[in-house]
């Protein structure tokens, strides 16, 4: 038994209507025929990268499912991400690090230069 066509309508831009209608006479075939041609050109082309891999002839009821549970995979890795922060999934981000402060107790040279009226301000800080 043959599987019913479904429809699709497509709004265009005059202009490119007519570019459209222009190619497919130079190619001899009808604007519906260049549309489900270039469609499936598109659609080979991304299956075959694996953008719509895992879209196919599968039931509906599957791929709905597959896609709950990618979603799902998804969801949890950003709130790991979230809590965890960049640096747990980005092996390229070198751990820094904490902050550590001197002191003049630790550089009495720098306590001497940090001795004035000028840098009072930061002895409240």
């Amino acid at each position: 038994m043959e599987t019913k066509r479904k429809r699709l309508t497509l709004d265009l831009d005059p202009t490119f209507q007519r570019r459209l209608k222009a190619i497919a006479a130079l190619k001899g075939v009808s604007m519906r025929r260049y549309c489900q041609d270039a469609i499936g050109r598109e659609l080979t082309k991304d299956e075959g990268t694996g953008v719509g891999g895992m879209l196919s002839d599968r039931p509906d009821d599957e791929l709905f499912a597959e896609l709950r549970r990618d979603m799902e995979a998804a969801e949890t890795t950003l709130l790991k991400y979230r809590k965890l922060g960049r640096e747990a999934f980005d092996p390229s981000i070198e751990k820094q690090p904490p902050e550590r402060y001197i002191s003049a107790d630790e550089y009495p040279l720098l306590a001497e230069l940090w001795d004035n009226d000028a840098d009072a301000v930061y002895d409240e800080m």
